[in-house]
């Protein structure tokens, strides 16, 4: 039993600089596309590699932001009286996410209702089970493989943009048509996952002519979903 335990904490090789400063660079581009403001990373990027290769805790803190509420309201933050949307980012040191190193970020979050964790292997199926049935903050779920290329600045990719509610209604009545009439896009496509567009939302995505998408899950779950929706 106690090899179990020794082995769901035992740190894979880390990744090399090379690969971090690259992660790092698309994690601050990310945040800024997604409209998240006063970025403030915990240290600097080669202070924080040296803490994921040697730091002996289970999580460190990266960076932290904040945002205005959107105007449709953030259940997340309205739980708690928030105006603004404040946001975490953690890395996992070890080579699971486990339900410890999520109780250790519980006590680092200080009431943050949206954290984004970035992990290198995978995610137990103990934490799924304990985290996604309370769901008391936004948990974003991210491995490493996701911040290797910054999707949204390739040249085949054109610009995703989620509608507001007034323009989803003159859409649909410009269309004459329901939402389930348009072709949908899944959430586990790669720009849904860059932006975190959540299920239910309808995207405009600007190629000649523009295309209107809502974001859906796929018709049986995916790994991905499982961890992230």
């Amino acid at each position: 039993m106690s090899g179990l335990k020794e082995e769901s904490t035992k740190k894979k090789a880390p990744i090399s600089s090379v690969v971090w400063n690259q992660c790092w660079t698309v994690l601050m581009e990310m945040m800024k596309d997604r409209q998240w403001r006063n970025i403030v990373p915990a240290s600097d990027v080669d202070t924080l590699y040296n803490q994921y290769r040697n730091a002996r805790s289970l999580v460190i803190l990266l960076a932290s932001a904040e945002k205005a509420a959107e105007p449709s309201g953030c259940r997340y933050c309205a739980m708690n009286g928030e105006s603004r949307c404040r946001l975490s980012v953690f890395v996992v040191l070890t080579s699971n996410f486990t339900s410890p190193a999520l109780q250790h970020i519980e006590t680092l979050r200080h009431d943050v209702s949206h954290l984004i964790v970035i992990f290198q292997d995978k995610v137990t199926a103990t934490l799924r089970d304990d985290f996604f049935r309370l769901k008391k903050y936004e948990l974003e779920l991210k491995p490493f493989s996701q911040l290797y290329v910054n999707v949204s600045k390739h040249q085949l990719v054109p610009r995703h943009r989620r509608l507001t509610e007034v323009e989803e209604t003159e859409l649909l009545a410009l269309f004459r048509c329901t939402r389930d009439k348009i072709p949908s896009i899944l959430v586990t496509d790669p720009v849904v996952r860059y932006y975190n567009f959540p299920v239910g939302s309808l995207l405009e995505i600007e190629r000649p002519p523009k295309y209107y998408r809502p974001v859906v899950l796929a018709g049986h779950k995916t790994k991905y979903e499982k961890c992230f929706c």
